[in-house]
């Protein structure tokens, strides 16, 4: 019987504490279904005690029960008053409304309201009148940005800070602090020779390795402590990159990328000896206005084995297969891709590989201007799909194995892919980390020109179908 009191007494709390935000009369007919329940609960917990205990436990009881009911019966009447009020101050909203509509000067009604209906109606009023500033702010804010989009895009550069390397092969980096609200990157511009920088990457960063001058980069001291992510590259005095229509890097704000890092690649630095400095870097144009597309790069790469002594056309395969067990990655569109390889690279080629069927998206020569290439074919990288790469090499110059790192001396194998998608505006951080599952590249059937360079597919007939432009 105490566990039936309790469960009712515990229902008509919840109704009465949570039923007064409810503008339903239905609360109003379970509130007195409780109610009556608690009387008739009432009545035969005094009826069973009774018959069972002295007539002090059963007073005992009643007073208990009559005084807990007491309570729970001024709760209710309060709430009642509650929902009274409630209905009063709509009235009197509804009047003034009215008033206002008619031009009268008409307050007398209001004046005779009680101070705490009028401070309420007052309250009402001003939020009404900031969510109506709000619409009709954020009205003004897209049709600024409908008929003024050309003046919503902003310059901004990051160059290292007139540096000087000693040592060859010398990687120095730079971190740029970006705006704290959501931006946009439509345009890269690099300002850099490649007499002076061998390469130069941008990565987005939550956390940068550090945030004065510059450091050196390539061992111990990382680019970024956390939320690394590629987000351009130029080598061999590539040109500048503009983004298609409605595509743009999603920095800043929601993004998760406060910082920019540039790292810059000195081979050669024979040219400082003379006291000079050097300040290679970019500019790149910040847009405010969220585009329908966000950009990102994927990158194909590999490291192993070593290139073998005197070897004429030696591969290296790389893949991934496109396929998450945590959530179903976006449907992505390749416009653009970068190969990178040394000295001994002679093509590069990558392809996406769906139901047993090769396309190719780029083939490169890495010893040309390193830029972002249109794709060879308009294709989607969807779930479920595989991406493959291959860089060949030409060691016929080298009497011993080369291995992969970052010196001159070493080799690479790079096959960057720049894609747009359609980033929901509910899940403004999707760019971030798209899958590369393992796929196995051993014993493929890779297509026969694979590993053909990019000036015989140009010389050839079907040169159209081959040959890439900027």
């Amino acid at each position: 019987m105490h566990i039936r009191y309790i469960l009712l007494v515990s229902v008509y709390i919840f109704y009465s504490q949570f039923s007064q935000y409810q503008e339903n009369a239905e609360y109003d007919d379970l509130l007195q279904n409780v109610i009556k329940r608690l009387e008739t609960f009432k009545r035969d917990e005094i009826s069973h005690h009774s018959s069972q205990r002295s007539i002090n436990n059963e007073k005992y009881l009643a007073h208990n029960f009559r005084r807990s009911y007491n309570r729970y019966d001024n709760d209710f009447n309060q709430f009642l008053e509650s929902r009274r009020l409630n209905e009063r101050r709509s009235k009197l909203l509804d009047y003034v409304r009215a008033v206002k509509s008619s031009s009268r000067n008409v307050i007398s009604p209001v004046n005779d309201v009680d101070d705490e209906v009028d401070e309420n109606l007052a309250d009402i009023e001003e939020e009404k009148n900031s969510h109506s500033e709000e619409e009709q702010n954020n009205n003004n804010v897209e049709q600024n940005n409908n008929n003024n989009e050309e003046h919503e895009t902003v310059t901004h550069s990051i160059k290292m800070p007139n540096v000087a390397p000693e040592k060859q092969d010398t990687y120095l980096c730079h971190a740029y602090q970006l705006p704290s609200d959501d931006r946009y990157i439509v345009e890269f511009n690099p300002a850099a020779k490649q007499q002076i920088a061998h390469h130069m990457l941008l990565y987005g960063c939550k956390v940068p390795g550090q945030t004065e001058n510059a450091w050196e980069c390539n061992g111990m001291a990382p680019i970024c402590k956390s939320g690394q992510s590629i987000m351009y590259a130029w080598a061999k005095n590539a040109p500048s990159l503009k983004m298609p229509k409605d595509v743009g890097f999603h920095v800043g704000g929601k993004s998760g990328i406060k910082y920019l890092v540039l790292q810059v690649h000195y081979l050669d630095v024979s040219s400082f000896k003379d006291g000079n400095t050097d300040s290679s870097g970019l500019t790149f144009e910040l847009s405010s206005i969220r585009p329908h597309y966000f950009a990102g790069i994927y990158l194909l790469a590999a490291g192993w084995p070593p290139i073998p002594a005197k070897k004429e056309a030696f591969h290296i395969n790389m893949g991934c297969a496109y396929t998450s067990k945590k959530s179903l990655p976006p449907t992505i569109y390749p416009f653009r891709f970068r190969t990178h390889t040394h000295s001994l690279g002679v093509v590069v080629t990558g392809y996406r590989v769906r139901d047993g069927k090769w396309t190719l998206i780029g083939r490169g020569d890495p010893q040309r201007p390193q830029a972002f290439y249109k794709v060879s074919n308009e294709v989607n990288i969807r779930e479920g799909d595989k991406l493959y790469g291959r860089c060949t090499y030409n060691a016929m110059s080298r009497s011993t194995k080369t291995y992969f790192g970052a010196t001159h001396k070493d080799e690479m194998c790079n096959f960057y892919i720049m894609y747009f998608y359609k980033q929901p505006r509910h899940s403004p951080n999707a760019a971030a980390r798209l899958p590369c599952g393992y796929t196995s590249i051993k014993n493929l059937d890779w297509p026969t020109d694979s590993d053909t360079s990019l000036a015989v597919m140009e010389g050839r007939n079907d040169e159209a179908n081959y040959h890439i432009s900027v």
